[in-house]
């Protein structure tokens, strides 16, 4: 069965021949309330290396090019830039929103499995060397908005698996943390007590 985690790692760094293992396309929308969208920009790509690393709540995708001036970073950025203009902040009352969207497209599963990353938290233009130059567009997503979806029955049947596990396992390590929580919480009032009783016990 095909993890989530084995999803990231065929879209990620390099192959044996040195290539990208993965396409790549950044999206500006409009979204009205009844979910119509409308695409104000995109750039698709299929030459950067792309690193993705997902941690508890965060995930964070690396899109690294091989020159500092190409025109396909500059343009995402031009990009970004554009949909986060002050003017497309949205009102209480909107009825319209801005979205900019993020989708990986590994090699190694023909287009049978893809990652769809929304809303960004964060972005910003960063290097990969702390010497170099700029050569990377970093984005940082909320773990809520980075999706692996599948094109056929059969990959999303294994791709809903992997999801239904990792949330049992989630849940279980939250029962384990509160449970030590709980734990930690009783020991400490029995200190409580017995240093109480100590102290009672020396008065008399």
């Amino acid at each position: 069965m095909v993890s989530i985690k084995d999803i990231i790692i065929a879209a990620s760094g390099k192959d044996e021949q040195g290539y990208n293992k993965s396409a790549v396309g950044l999206f500006f929308e409009r979204i009205d309330i009844d979910g119509n969208s409308t695409v104000i920009d995109e750039v698709d790509v299929d030459k950067p290396i792309i690193n993705i690393f997902k941690s508890f709540n965060k995930v964070q995708v690396d899109i690294i090019y091989s020159y500092k001036n190409d025109i396909d970073l500059k343009m995402m950025n031009d990009l970004l830039i554009k949909a986060t203009n002050v003017e497309n902040s949205v009102e209480d009352n909107a009825s319209v929103f801005p979205l900019i969207s993020l989708s990986i497209i590994p090699h190694e599963f023909d287009g049978k499995f893809y990652m769809l990353c929304t809303d960004p938290i964060v972005w910003c233009l960063t290097a990969q060397d702390p010497r170099g130059d700029i050569d990377t567009l970093r984005m940082v997503f909320d773990e809520n908005d980075f999706n692996v979806l599948a094109t056929d029955d059969e990959a999303l049947a294994m791709v809903n698996t992997q999801i239904e596990e990792e949330i049992a396992e989630e849940e279980r390590n939250i029962a384990f943390y509160e449970e030590k929580e709980l734990a930690e919480q009783e020991k400490r009032r029995k200190q409580l007590e017995d240093n109480n009783s100590q102290e009672d016990d020396s008065e008399n």
